[in-house]
C-alpha cells in the first residue's frame, strides 16, 4: 500500500500529465492550407473578398497589387488569417497570437479549415493535393488531374445588334451567336465565367427572320440565333458582381460542356439594363 507521500506524488504525476496532454491538444501542428482555381488571379481575389465579406471577417490590411489581405480571426482579434492569391492557387495561413512557431491553436486553425473548405466551395471543389518523392526520387501524384476550365480562346465572339423590328422585339441589343445551335440544345447550354464559375441564368435562343440578320457577321444560311438572358433576379446578381469587378464581362458559352462562342455581357441587353439599374 501506498504511503500518503507517495499518493501525493502519484496524484503530482497524473496531474501534471493531464494538464500537459490537454495543452497539447489545444495546439496543432501547421499546415498548408491551399484551395486551386482556373480563373484570373484578379477575378480569383475578387472572390475571396466576397466570400470573406459574406462570411464576416473584418480585413486588417491588404495590398491590391499583390493580392495579398489578412482578416482579423473571429476568435481572437490578435489572431489572423493571411491570404495570398497566386496563379492558380490561393493560399491561406494563420498568423498572430494563436501561432507558437510550427504550431497554430485549435480554435485558430479549425477556422482557416473552414474558410479554405468554403474557398473550395465557392471555387468550384478544386483541391489541391500534394505529390511525394518516390525512393528513386521520381514524383509520383495522387491520379488523374481534374477535368480543366473550358478553354474559349480559339472561338468565335458574339456580336450585339437591335431588333430589325423594334416593334415586335424592343428596342434593347440582342446577342447573335456566329453559329449554328439547334433549337432543342437550349436545355444543355450554359454560361461559363471568367472565374471558372457556371453562371446561374436561364438560357434560351431564339431563330426569326428580324434578329441577328446582320450579312457581315452572320455566315450562316439559316440565319444565326440570338442568346436569351432571362430570370430578372438571377440577372441583377450577375450586374452586381460585374459592376463591383468581381467577375470580368467575357464568358463563354458552352453547348453540353463544349466551348462555342465567346461573350461579352457587358453588352448583353437585360445585363445592360440591369447595370444601369444599379448605377442610379
Amino acid at each position: 500500500m501506498l504511503s500518503v507521500g507517495s499518493k501525493r506524488a502519484l496524484c503530482g504525476v497524473v496531474l501534471g500529465l493531464s494538464l500537459t496532454l490537454g495543452c497539447a491538444g489545444r495546439w496543432q501542428p501547421a499546415n498548408s492550407h491551399d484551395v486551386a482555381f482556373q480563373a484570373e488571379p484578379q477575378a480569383a481575389y475578387a472572390t475571396v473578398l466576397e466570400v470573406a465579406t459574406a462570411k464576416g471577417y473584418t480585413v486588417d490590411s491588404k495590398d491590391e497589387a499583390a493580392k495579398k489581405v489578412r482578416l482579423q480571426s473571429r476568435v481572437s482579434s490578435k489572431s489572423f488569417i493571411d491570404v495570398e492569391v497566386a496563379p492558380g492557387l490561393v493560399k491561406l495561413a494563420p498568423a498572430g497570437n494563436l501561432v507558437r512557431g510550427d504550431k497554430v491553436h485549435k480554435t485558430l486553425n479549425n477556422e482557416v479549415n473552414n474558410l479554405e473548405a468554403d474557398l473550395k466551395q465557392r471555387f468550384g471543389g478544386g483541391q489541391v493535393v500534394a505529390v511525394a518523392p518516390t525512393a528513386s526520387g521520381s514524383v509520383v501524384g495522387p491520379g488523374p488531374a481534374p477535368a480543366p476550365v473550358a478553354d474559349g480562346g480559339a472561338m468565335p465572339a458574339a456580336w450585339t445588334e437591335p431588333a430589325y423590328d423594334p416593334s415586335v422585339w424592343g428596342n434593347g441589343q440582342f446577342t447573335c451567336l456566329p453559329v449554328r445551335v439547334p433549337a432543342d440544345h437550349q436545355g444543355a447550354l450554359t454560361l461559363q465565367l471568367s472565374n471558372g464559375e457556371k453562371a446561374d441564368l436561364q438560357l434560351s435562343l431564339a431563330y426569326d427572320a428580324g434578329l441577328c440578320r446582320s450579312p457581315a457577321q452572320c455566315k450562316q444560311s439559316s440565319g444565326c440565333p440570338a442568346l436569351g438572358i432571362g430570370d430578372a433576379e438571377r440577372v441583377n446578381r450577375l450586374a452586381g458582381r460585374l459592376s463591383r469587378g468581381e467577375v470580368a464581362s467575357q464568358a463563354l458559352l458552352l453547348d453540353a460542356g463544349k466551348p462555342i462562342a465567346n461573350i461579352d455581357l457587358s453588352r448583353h441587353g437585360s445585363i445592360v439594363q440591369a447595370m444601369s439599374e444599379i448605377k442610379r
